[in-house]
């Protein structure tokens, strides 16, 4: 956000907000003020040539982050003009020298305080130190040079944020912490860069809809005024859509939208009288309603409000009018009129739809009634809903405007499941000459009874069904092994690590106990619990990579020369042999099934002997190669193990590989830790170089709070958008068309007599 001075007299720009006077998507845009003034002041340098003073200004109109249309009316400006507001503007950067550097200091302190994420064990003062810093931040966000903002945005400062409110605990989602980091947001948002980089991240919006759990009024109001104005941007109201249906998957709501309208009917407590947030919601509802999706397509908005319906919005509504809030009235009116006004419409419609089409429509919901009449049929129901859906709501290219997946059904395997028992099949044979007059389940069964060896024919074919699959399964696991073990042999940086490691050994047992020439892998893992004297949270571990990369900056990373140990560490060796050993079986009986189907007569159309003759001469091929690598895996695996003077006949691969993985990922958290604690170190190194230019920064806000105080505009682009939705002001048009029309209908209405009022459905 650019800065402004504020003031009377002062230099700068104002913004203002124009999305009203026509019915395309609401845009942000600028204006100079009428009474632009500016600061009677002397240049200190004579005004350079056009082209010169005309390169100069550009960088600084790139700083203001206008539109096109308002750059051409700043160049406009006459050379004196813009020298002038040159020169005073580079005034007031050179006061705040030194800004870029404040967005390493936030993102920072960001980091350190969702590291740190209960507000339990924290005095009230570091509570209140830290909402202090996060408003610090929200501030600079919105006054201070365009620089900022990007130097914020490539430092990846929306992320920090981002994963703050992710990591908050309950304590801190109830606090003020948690407001103004979405307030951070916010102001991020009225920035074009920041607002573009916003929309674009793939989490950000889902993030901030996560925020609605809380109990916190005020945050609740901020978030919804943030989405709701979203729905407004173009590309925005699809983005709250999959948000609200990833808040139903988040919060474990039975239906998506179900915890806005709990709030909305929430009339205890400190909800009773939260008038606003009553009006944050409604104007949220509005926005979802009619932005988007739901501007142009009647049948969208239908669909949707179906959703607020069967919530039961409507009585809710008639109990918020007796709150007698001319804001909350006005987003109310707008509710029900958009409502009956597209019921009117449909209405028409339905006129014109043939007898025809009605009675295809009846038939089908009668078809779907005798079909789910019994059972569990709300899952039918829904189905039903989201197919007519696809039928009536997507567009002419067949894309759905809402994010609703369509997902009994998945079908489970019934090969085996319904092969004929012999009682079955004795009874059946019994009542053969009644053939025709068998139900066709019975006669489907006797069918089947009547084909040779059906049973094992069918778990022939279901073998080979399964076959490549389960070898899929083996082959990596017996890769790993193989892999693995080469890898332990054969890596040097892992050598020279072990080798450190028996030194560091010696040293620590000089004595009876020093001087040995080698250790049980197993005593790797023991490192990790040596606790240093000083510091119980520093290991012999951490102080080991510290020597390591210090002196043996190559063994550091020793890990990417195992890259397969964690799989084959995952390896049981009876468990992967069973496999095997089922696989040969199921081989071998399928082998005996297609030597006995080879001597009976072949039946014209059986193809059985054809595909199962081929499916053994490759799945052959197949097992065998798989049982030649794990003889070679195992070989290996063996060389390995002795390698490390282990007991080959006791040691298994998940043990053998476990304690190499286990040390892997204890090298990894130790070496994480060790980077922490530098982080931390310079963290504290940094603060206090700051700090200076954090109390100048502070005084610059009082300043900006006095102007506040003194009636200067403070929002920017994007808080006119939410203030325009907050008040209803957005609607207005789409009010004042509605009401028009109610008053064409009701005269035709009293002329014809044939119409009838509108009236509320009941749901």
């Amino acid at each position: 956000m650019t800065p402004r001075k504020r003031g009377g007299g002062g230099h700068g720009v104002s913004f203002f907000f124009c999305c009203f006077q026509s019915s395309d998507h609401p845009e942000i845009t600028y204006r100079l003020r009428e009474d632009f003034a500016l600061q009677a002041m002397e240049p200190a340098l004579p005004i350079p040539s056009y082209d010169e003073l005309d390169a100069m200004f550009s960088e600084l109109v790139d700083e203001l982050d206008l539109t096109e249309k308002h750059r051409e009316a700043m160049f406009a400006l006459p050379a004196e003009k813009k020298w002038q507001i040159y020169c005073s503007k580079k005034k007031e950067q050179e006061e705040n020298k030194g800004a870029t550097s404040w967005p390493e200091y936030y993102i920072d302190q960001l980091n350190s305080m969702a590291a740190r994420k209960t507000l339990l064990a924290l005095e009230k003062e570091e509570e209140e130190e830290r909402n202090k810093t996060i408003e610090s931040l929200k501030t600079a966000l919105r006054t201070q040079p365009m620089r900022f903002v990007t130097r914020f945005i490539d430092m990846d400062g929306l992320t920090c944020i981002l994963n703050f409110l992710k990591s908050m605990d309950y304590e801190t989602t109830e606090s003020q912490i948690h407001t103004s980091l979405i307030g951070c947001i916010k102001a991020l948002m009225n920035n074009s860069q920041g607002r573009a980089h916003v929309l674009s991240h793939s989490e950000s919006i889902n993030i901030i809809a996560q925020s609605l759990a809380t109990e916190n009024i005020k945050t609740k109001v901020a978030v919804l005024e943030i989405m709701g104005a979203v729905c407004l941007v173009p590309g925005g109201h699809k983005k709250i859509l999959e948000a609200m249906l990833h808040y139903q998957k988040f919060s474990c709501e039975r239906t998506r939208f179900q915890t806005l309208l709990n709030d909305l009917d929430k009339s205890i407590g400190r909800y009773r009288d939260e008038v606003s947030l009553k009006t944050a919601i409604m104007s949220f509802i509005n926005a979802v309603l009619s932005q988007g999706a739901g501007e142009a397509s009647l049948e969208f908005r239908v669909h949707l409000r179906y959703e607020f319906l069967m919530l039961g919005i409507q009585p809710i509504i008639d109990k918020l009018r007796s709150h007698e809030n001319s804001t909350l009235d006005r987003h109310l009116d707008y509710f029900e009129m958009l409502r009956n006004d597209d019921e009117l419409t449909l209405s028409r419609r339905f006129e014109a739809v043939s007898r025809l089409k009605i009675i295809f429509l009846i038939m089908v919901l009668y078809f779907m009634y005798r079909y789910i009449r019994s059972g569990n049929t709300v899952q039918y129901w829904l189905l039903l809903d989201r197919i007519v859906q696809q039928m009536v709501l997507q567009n002419d290219k067949g894309h759905d405007p809402d994010v609703t997946p369509l997902e009994n059904f998945n079908v489970k395997n019934v090969m085996l499941k319904f092969v004929p028992e012999k009682c079955d099949v004795d009874l059946l044979e019994e009542h053969k000459h009644e053939l025709d007059r068998m139900a066709k389940a019975d006669r489907f069964l006797y069918e089947m009874s009547r084909i040779n060896h059906y049973q094992q024919r069918l778990q022939s074919l279901y073998f080979k069904k399964k076959f490549a699959e389960r070898i899929s399964e083996i082959k990596p696991k017996v890769e790993a092994l193989s892999k693995a073990s080469k890898e332990v042999l054969h890596s040097r940086n892992l050598k020279q690590l072990l080798e450190v490691v028996l030194a560091f050994g010696n040293y620590m047992n000089k004595g009876q106990r020093g001087n040995a020439y080698g250790f049980k892998i197993s005593s790797l893992n023991k490192i990790a619990d040596t606790k240093s004297s000083i510091d119980k949270n520093i290991t012999l571990l951490h102080y080991l990579i510290t020597i390591l990369e210090k002196k043996y900056s190559k063994v550091v990373i020793f890990s990417e020369e195992l890259p397969n140990v964690p799989e084959a560490a995952k390896v049981n060796m009876t468990e992967l042999e069973k496999e095997i050993n089922n696989l040969r079986s199921g081989l071998k009986s399928v082998e005996s099934e297609l030597e006995f189907q080879k001597k009976r007569p072949q039946e014209y159309g059986d193809k059985f002997v054809s595909v199962v003759s081929q499916f053994i001469t490759v799945a052959s091929f197949s097992f065998s190669d798989v049982e030649d690598s794990l003889s070679e895996a195992k070989v290996l695996f063996l060389k390995a193990v002795k390698h490390f003077g282990e007991d080959a006949d006791k040691m298994q691969p998940d043990e053998f590989f476990g304690i190499f993985d286990q040390f892997l990922q204890s090298f990894g958290e130790a070496r994480q830790e060790n980077e922490n604690m530098r982080r931390r170190k310079e963290e504290e190194e940094r603060r206090a170089r700051m700090e200076a230019q954090l109390k100048e920064q502070r005084e610059r806000e009082k300043k900006a709070r006095k102007a506040k105080e003194n009636g200067e505009d403070d929002g920017g682009e994007f808080d006119d958008l939410v203030s325009a939705l907050r008040s209803g002001e957005v609607f207005d048009k789409d009010l004042s068309k509605m009401k028009r029309n109610r008053k064409r209908i009701n005269s035709q209405t009293s002329d014809t007599g044939r119409e009838r009022p509108i009236t509320k459905l009941n749901f």
